[in-house]
């Protein structure tokens, strides 16, 4: 073998397993971060439905109170038109 082919063979010796290493664990990581994104899109939704029930229930006691509101006040105008 020429020197520089025995350079190259030991680059590849050296370099092939670490790149190996290096590629494991660039997709160990991938796929943790794949599951805190599927993680925290749960939280996400979670929340945001928490949120939607709350401002439901607002909607449901504002309009309950409106609803009294006008009933109170068409008692006002049935009891004092008379």
């Amino acid at each position: 073998m020429s020197m520089v082919q025995d350079i190259r063979q030991g680059q590849q010796d050296t370099l092939t397993p670490e790149i190996r290493e290096l590629k494991a664990r660039l997709d160990a990581l991938e796929s943790r971060m794949e599951r805190n994104e599927a993680a925290a899109e749960r939280r996400h939704s979670k929340v945001l439905n928490t949120i939607r029930d709350a401002m439901e229930i607002t909607h449901l006691h504002v309009s309950m109170k409106t609803h009294s509101a006008i009933m109170l006040a068409m008692t006002y105008v049935v009891l004092f038109n008379r």
